[in-house]
């Protein structure tokens, strides 16, 4: 009978876990009921919007590939006139690519000053946006463009490249910068003989009676060192230097870091003539610092000792 007694005691227990299992499903099925009729309702809403996932392509995510078009800068095209002679008619512009900022403003300038001639700066509206690439200059009326295609970089270089336009027309003159890879000028400008008639002239030819002086007979103000002999034999080094002496002195002052490959290129490619080359790298040199100055002239003796002790050869010249 204790057997019996306690089996029936489990069958009651059992029975009861069964009862309130069947209840608790029923709410659940309720509240379910529930939770569809309202979902049901919101879908009849007005309000109601039905979104669609999407499934993730594996592709979306990888990281987003950057775009391989070129960086465009603020450029400037900065034009200026040579004032010549009364008995002359033609007009001469230089034109030059640069950043459009004040400190290379600054340095076109200065690059202007070292020409001892005269300058006027023709004010026109400068801004266009670059890319570091060959750019070319067109005229009108159509004439000779000298050094025709140059290079806008932003590298900071003590020798800029310059378009020079010469007329011997009467203005106006139209100049228009243009990209191989557009038909539509990039920058243009139409300058009329007012943007310099009666104006002053905004870059001064520099003092030259220094030059005038004996060797041994330096200002104060004259550089001195290895970078004044540098400027002293300047002339005679741009005349009488090879191209294949301009190609050797690159190699070298690019192998000690003087230059940066962009300011090689730049003076390989952008300059055509091999008088302008040579300008163009003793320019640089000379910007560079007495360090450049020294490694050059070193770097002379190595390659052509006849050629640079007949160039510094002088009673008055400093010891090398």
């Amino acid at each position: 009978m204790p057997v019996v007694d306690r089996c029936g005691e489990e069958d009651s227990s059992d029975s009861g876990e069964q009862i309130q299992g069947r209840k608790s499903s029923k709410s659940e099925e309720m509240h379910v009921k529930s939770q569809r009729e309202k979902c049901k309702a919101a879908q009849q809403s007005p309000e109601y919007v039905k979104v669609t996932p999407t499934k993730i392509s594996k592709q979306s995510s990888n990281p987003i590939i950057p775009s391989s078009r070129p960086v465009q800068h603020e450029g400037a095209v900065l034009v200026y006139k040579e004032l010549t002679r009364k008995c002359r008619t033609d007009h001469i512009f230089r034109v030059f690519l640069s950043l459009n900022n004040v400190s290379e403003t600054e340095a076109v300038k200065e690059q202007l000053l070292k020409t001892g001639k005269e300058w006027i700066e023709i004010d026109k509206s400068p801004r266009c946006l670059l890319e570091e690439k060959v750019y070319h200059l067109t005229s009108e009326p159509e004439r000779q463009i000298e050094h025709k295609n140059q290079k806008f970089t932003t590298a900071v270089l003590a020798c800029k490249g310059y378009f020079v336009a010469r007329f011997s027309e009467r203005p106006p003159f139209r100049l228009s910068l243009m990209d191989s890879d557009c038909d539509e000028p990039l920058w243009s400008a139409t300058i009329r003989e007012e943007d310099w008639k009666g104006k002053k002239c905004s870059l001064p030819k520099m003092n030259q009676g220094a030059n005038n002086r004996p060797r041994g007979e330096q200002s104060q103000g004259q550089k001195s060192g290895q970078s004044g002999e540098i400027s002293r034999i300047r002339s005679e080094f741009v005349q009488r230097i090879t191209t294949p002496l301009i190609k050797g002195l690159l190699d070298d002052l690019w192998q000690q870091k003087v230059f940066s490959t962009e300011d090689k290129e730049f003076v390989m490619e952008n300059q055509k003539i091999k008088t302008d080359m040579a300008r163009c790298l003793i320019d640089m040199v000379i910007g560079k610092g007495e360090t450049a100055c020294r490694i050059m002239i070193d770097s002379m003796k190595v390659r052509d000792e006849h050629f640079t002790l007949d160039l510094i050869s002088s009673p008055a010249a400093p010891e090398l």
